[in-house]
């Protein structure tokens, strides 16, 4: 069993890990048990940030920063149901007119 980190989540929990064998024995230390890491989770949630748990919570790969794009789409002047042929050969006359 992979013990590594076990010790700190275990005591922040409120407990105490008295054997590392393969069957642990955990005595209680406290009346409650306070996340902390849910309720910085669900501040990070309301607000967009808390600025003490944001490195924590990100080094822990808890939380990740994303960008996000929106697109605002509406009808212009020129919308049309209607899909018009496109011209494939560029005429003289074309050129002229577009010159000028």
């Amino acid at each position: 069993m992979d013990w590594k980190g076990t010790e700190q989540q275990v005591c922040q929990a409120g407990a105490k890990l008295t054997s590392f064998s393969a069957r642990a024995i955990l005595t209680e230390q406290v009346d409650s048990i306070n996340d902390t890491t849910r309720q910085d989770l669900l501040e990070v949630l309301k607000s967009g940030s808390h600025p003490s748990a944001l490195a924590d919570l990100s080094k822990r790969k808890l939380i990740e920063k994303k960008k996000i794009y929106y697109f605002s789409v509406e009808k212009g002047e020129s919308f049309s149901l209607d899909v018009k042929k496109q011209e494939t050969d560029i005429s003289v006359e074309m050129l002229q007119t577009y010159l000028t």
